[in-house]
């Protein structure tokens, strides 16, 4: 038996899985339903091939509720429509957040994902997806998810939620999201694919992480959008060099949490102007963290008690940085990986850098391991050891690099992914002859 872990992603073989198999999901929170969305390049196109309690068979039959149950599958993924590119297994409920559930895990054969340790307040979560690669099917772990209910789902995979004929007390479907300009993508993945040929890499297939600075000092260029700039110039960086052109993105503070796989179908509008821990604020209301004593002992009302929740949510996850934290995290998910893939970790930072020895210690102890950190610094912050990786000692390679601008938005996508990708060749050159790389 298997445990996924979010963002693991293999084909169905390496878990002797075949075309005809089963997909159960448990989940004890009363009022849960769950959904299979077969989709045709991340886009519901067809909603017959939304299996759910109300419609439990796909045309053909290849997606199918087993009779009796309405959280059990069968699927005979040799009979599904062609046009169907993947299919994503989901959980919502109307009203609670999916992380009250005591159990909330899918069974994949004789395999398991555990959804429940990635969930704070989602009301409808992505849980597994199998997806065509290369005529083979494969299956991802995800484990995100949105506030809204299943409306949101809907949306989110660009369907219709057919509106109520009399008003009630049902809230409005979440909004649509803007669609990517495909333009503009894929001109950056051509840029992308230049930058490769030039440095004569562009065969070499990576699992690529992004990591996104979220502590106190990042809030206004998130509030700028930046951050979601910098997430849609990165993305096609992982179209090129990944397998499945997805990347896997989490953000940090003092702790660090998942923001789930990303790719151009679902980048736009994923951060937005805000970081990903802090929830909407009451209008008018500014962050602060030092509020007059007066004002603590003033009466509150409904807004400020709003507010102060919104603080909490802030500071759950810290203001300071941790990067060693999520570094370990990493090194970790590089070890469970069977595949042993080269990994490319971007890991974006605004300085305020001072765990200098558990990060050389982290360094060194991954330098046998087939992961190379590009450290990309924001402003002219505090460094520390990113600063001075060329001439660490005590690494069996060189497996870091570090450049700094003021702003990232300001530079060409030429001169972005030069500088995200210039080091890589040295790393693998040097890394296939210690037979780091295979």
């Amino acid at each position: 038996m298997t445990i996924l872990t979010p963002g693991t992603r293999l084909p169905l073989h390496a878990l002797g899985l075949g075309t005809t198999l089963r997909v159960q999901v448990d989940c004890d929170l009363d009022g849960t339903d769950v959904c299979a969305f077969g989709l045709t390049d991340g886009t519901l196109a067809d909603d017959r091939f939304m299996v759910f309690f109300n419609q439990p068979s796909s045309p053909e039959g290849a997606i199918r509720i087993n009779p009796g149950t309405q959280r059990s599958f069968n699927l005979d993924l040799g009979r599904l429509d062609s046009k169907i590119t993947e299919i994503v297994f989901t959980a919502t409920h109307d009203a609670s957040p999916l992380a009250s559930a005591g159990t909330l895990r899918v069974q994949l054969g004789e395999h398991l994902f555990d959804a429940l340790p990635a969930l704070k307040q989602e009301r409808a979560v992505m849980l597994i997806r199998l997806y065509r690669r290369n005529d083979e099917w494969r299956v991802g772990a995800n484990g995100q998810g949105f506030d809204g209910g299943l409306s949101a789902l809907v949306h989110h995979f660009g369907g219709e939620v057919a509106q109520p004929q009399e008003l009630g007390t049902a809230e409005p479907p979440a909004p649509t999201l803007p669609p990517a300009s495909l333009n503009k993508v894929e001109l950056r993945k051509n840029q992308v694919t230049v930058e490769l040929r030039k440095l004569g890499i562009e065969a070499q297939k990576f699992r690529v992480f992004l990591v996104l600075d979220a502590s106190g000092s990042m809030i206004d260029t998130y509030s700028n959008g930046s951050v979601q700039e910098v997430l849609e110039r990165i993305v096609p960086v992982a179209s090129r060099l990944d397998s499945d052109g997805q990347l896997e993105a989490l953000y940090y503070a003092e702790t660090f949490a998942d923001l789930g796989l990303v790719d151009e179908h679902t980048m736009i509008g994923r951060i937005g102007k805000r970081p990903p821990q802090a929830t909407p604020r009451p209008p008018g209301y500014g962050f602060s963290l030092f509020r007059r004593k007066e004002n603590r002992n003033a009466q509150k009302t409904a807004e400020t008690d709003k507010a102060d929740a919104v603080v909490m949510s802030y500071l759950r996850m810290g203001l300071f940085n941790n990067e060693p934290k999520v570094m370990a995290e990493i090194i970790r998910r590089w070890h469970e990986d069977p595949t042993g893939k080269p990994t490319l970790v971007l890991f974006l930072n605004d300085g305020g850098v001072s765990r200098n020895d558990e990060i050389q210690n982290l360094l060194r102890t991954s330098s046998g391991d087939a992961i190379f950190w590009q450290f990309i610094g924001v402003g002219n912050g505090e460094y520390g050891v990113l600063r001075n990786l060329s001439s660490m000692t005590g690494r069996k390679v060189d497996n870091a690099g570090f450049f700094a601008v003021d702003d990232l938005n300001k530079i060409s996508d030429e001169e972005l992914y030069a500088r995200l990708l210039s080091e890589l060749p040295k790393w693998l050159a040097r890394a296939r002859k210690l037979g780091i790389v295979t």
